[in-house]
């Protein structure tokens, strides 16, 4: 049996209490595994292993090697075991999804499908072959140059600092806010700062991220989801992008992540469409 354990970050803390409380959790996926077993874990956040980890550990890494498992080496990723010498497992280049947190998805996923048998050859393919998930930094539109993505699921202040990452500086029209899980979202700072030329501001939260964000970037109080998308996309330009990923929960307007993404992706539709008939 093989588990992984790719990251944590500060959410869901009105369940579990703290963020060892929540680590603890997570670590339960390992709980129940036997010798023989394969445990995954992202070697480049440290402490996510259980010190009384019973399988084999098996490590991924975008920044240097490891001694059993996956990493970066330029432009593709080596793997080897202990003792062994690196070998391809695949170039960047077959992963047609943006971003290092999706790299680092495929490091583990690769890592998990060897455990379960899968040949070391059918790799490459089986990446390009993927498309993503919905609303998890989904690209669901363009127009004149300028990208429309959905990642709704980015409900934590981790998942969407992360989706910046893929994005270059001042390029990015975001769309933050909902209701607030009760996190520290001063720490939207810096990734904001640098991948942001403006932030729109919806929901509950609207008033604690402008106090968290204010100075960073232009912020624009816009209520509700229609007219940040109105307004995002009235004010990018060739090459820049509008990306819906909110850093908070949804449930102040919407049923849950998935409505709130299936309606960005209802008003990016209609936009794209009112292009074609005025074109």
């Amino acid at each position: 049996m093989a588990a992984a354990l790719l990251n944590l970050s500060a959410d869901h803390l009105d369940r579990h209490g703290d963020l060892a409380g929540y680590l603890a959790a997570k670590q339960r996926v390992f709980a129940f595994q036997e010798a023989g077993a394969i445990a995954v874990v992202n070697a480049d956040e440290p402490g996510l292993a259980p010190p009384d980890l019973g399988a084999r550990l098996r490590r991924f890494s975008l920044t240097g090697p490891v001694a059993d498992g996956c990493w970066r080496d330029g432009e593709r990723v080596v793997e080897r075991g202990p003792g062994a010498a690196p070998e391809e497992l695949f170039r960047l280049a077959d992963l047609p999804l943006a971003g290092p947190h999706q790299l680092e998805n495929a490091m583990a996923a690769v890592l998990l499908a060897l455990a379960a048998g899968a040949p070391r050859a059918g790799i490459p393919a089986a990446l390009a072959a993927f498309r993503g998930l919905p609303h998890r930094l989904q690209q669901v539109g363009e127009r004149d140059g300028v990208t429309f993505w959905d990642d709704s699921k980015g409900t934590n202040v981790g998942a969407t600092v992360r989706a910046l990452e893929g994005f270059a500086p001042a390029s990015v029209h975001l769309i933050l806010g909902g209701r607030s899980k009760g996190t520290d979202l001063s720490a939207l700072a810096t990734a904001v700062g640098r991948a942001a030329r403006a932030a729109y501001l919806i929901g509950e939260a609207t008033g604690e991220l402008a106090r968290a964000l204010a100075g960073v970037c232009p912020l624009l109080a816009c209520g509700t989801l229609d007219v940040a998308v109105a307004r995002a996309a009235a004010a990018a330009r060739p090459g820049e992008a509008v990306v819906l990923s909110p850093a908070c929960a949804s449930f102040d307007q919407f049923r849950d992540f998935v409505h709130r993404g299936e309606e960005f992706q209802r008003l990016v539709g209609e936009l794209l469409a009112a292009e074609v008939t005025r074109g």
